[in-house]
């Protein structure tokens, strides 16, 4: 094992035929698999590819795993049998494998799988998807990506991954993905709730806090809490007013929230709110 270690780190094609027949070792298939999968030699792939049609169980899934990473185009085919075939083991690691790989031939497979019998599949095609439309929308395919996104957001897979679209649609989404996120602001869903107060950190459109002020009132007090401390974040036109209008009445924790806001975006204009906050209030949580 040691010895496989090295010589993943100085392997050359000569080094190939032995660790690939060293794949379907019980104890030593995981070593012979991270040397072919770090290789850049097109032989390293070419055996991972071959090792496809003899190997069964963790070590079909090991090999499949490495296609993955190595991002190999030549391994779609197969992967994508592999993918279709529910008493395959390695089928859910097929489908992120193809996610990995990303081209539109692997692509194709994903969508359709999202849709099986098995929850198992359609998480895995769910991970595929996103690798797959996260990697297009940082090249700047934002159509191919969204059309990703928008497919495991409709499909009936694990929230954590529904969440995980939902943000990339977000973010990938131009001047639509604003309305999505005011969507999930308003939605019952915590998760999508708690997503939609992180995203609203990161989108750089200017139009984001003007909308987040709009939103405001719309939304119950924990939420318009929730967001007085993202407007903290973001700054910008409208932010103080909204704020400062918000400390001066409402419900408590919206006032409270609104207050102690101040604390770090005040201005000139909010020590009169401050003063009356303490000389007014008969509320202690107000007043502290």
């Amino acid at each position: 094992a040691r010895a496989l270690q090295q010589l993943a780190l100085i392997a050359t094609s000569e080094a190939v035929p032995v660790l690939a027949g060293l794949l379907a070792d019980e104890k030593l298939g995981q070593y012979a698999r991270d040397g072919l999968e770090q290789m850049p030699d097109p032989a390293a792939g070419a055996a991972l590819r071959a090792a496809l049609g003899s190997l069964q169980g963790p070590a079909l899934v090991g090999v499949v795993n490495s296609l993955g990473m190595r991002r190999d185009a030549e391994a779609v085919a197969v992967l994508g049998r592999l993918a279709m075939d529910a008493a395959v083991e390695a089928a859910p690691a097929a489908l992120v494998a193809l996610g990995r790989i990303g081209t539109p031939e692997a692509r194709r497979v994903l969508p359709s799988a999202l849709n099986r019998s098995s929850a198992i599949l359609r998480a895995a095609a769910a991970e595929g998807c996103i690798l797959a439309a996260d990697r297009l929308a940082l090249a700047g395919e934002t159509a191919a990506a969204l059309e990703l996104y928008e497919a495991v957001r409709r499909a009936e897979v694990p929230a954590p991954w529904r969440v995980t679209a939902t943000r990339g649609a977000i973010l990938t989404g131009g001047a639509g993905g604003l309305p999505l996120l005011l969507e999930q602001l308003r939605s019952d869903d915590a998760e999508l709730r708690d997503m939609a107060l992180r995203t609203a950190r990161d989108l750089r459109d200017a139009a984001v806090t003007p909308a987040l002020v709009a939103e405001l009132d719309r939304l119950p007090p924990p939420q318009q809490a929730a967001v007085i401390t993202v407007l903290v974040d973001r700054g910008g036109d409208g932010a103080l007013t909204a704020i400062e209008t918000r400390a001066q009445s409402g419900a408590p924790g919206v006032r409270v929230a609104a207050l102690t806001a101040l604390s770090s975006v005040g201005r000139s204009s909010s020590v009169p709110i401050l003063l009356d906050a303490i000389r007014l209030s008969a509320d202690p949580a107000v007043v502290n």
